[in-house]
């Protein structure tokens, strides 16, 4: 939304500086105008020490100002006319780099789902592994246990406890890796 204020914003900027230009046109016309009327203002004053009347004076005024105002209204419009197909072109183009910035930010957010999508598989996997690992140790303990059972024949609550001990509550890396020699040594 903003983007449109701001590409607004812009536009009625650049028609702000073409009336201005056009302004100043119309000013150095004024200009060019303000030498005839000194003109006329000394041709008045020659005609005062004719003893010209009055309404002959305004009727001079009148039409030069009426051919001065004409002169700037066709000027005027012939620079509107000037401004509204650059208008329409570059209402167009920014309508055109508005479509490919939607299209460019369509593109990126595909891109970011893809992404987060193998983040999220590379996390679970992960997990998995992790899970899994511990998981088999668990299964390599319960071996080794039943082994040991097996290769001493002595399968009671007590041995049974003591290896649920062992491997399990306080974990003794030092007897388990006893129990793994003696085993591998039968």
């Amino acid at each position: 939304m903003t983007k449109n204020s701001e590409m607004t914003a812009a536009m009625f900027e650049e028609i702000r500086e073409k009336l201005v230009k056009m302004n100043e046109k119309l000013d150095d016309v004024n200009y060019n105008h303000e030498l005839t009327k000194s003109e006329i203002l000394s041709n008045i004053e020659k005609q005062n020490d004719r003893s010209i009347n009055i309404d002959s004076v305004v009727n001079y005024l009148l039409k030069s100002i009426s051919g001065i105002i004409n002169a700037s209204a066709c000027n005027l419009s012939n620079q509107i006319d000037k401004i509204f197909p650059v208008l329409d072109n570059q209402t167009s183009v920014s309508q055109s780099f508005h479509a490919e910035v939607l299209q460019g930010l369509k593109k990126r957010k595909q891109l970011m789902v893809k992404v987060i999508g193998f983040q999220i598989l590379a996390i679970v996997s992960i997990l998995f592994n992790v899970y899994f690992m511990n998981e088999n140790q668990r299964l390599k303990d319960i071996e080794l246990q039943l082994n040991y059972l097996k290769a001493t024949n002595n399968i009671n609550e007590e041995v049974a406890s003591r290896l649920d001990t062992i491997f399990n509550m306080y974990r003794d890396e030092e007897v388990i890796d006893f129990i793994k020699q003696s085993l591998s040594g039968n």
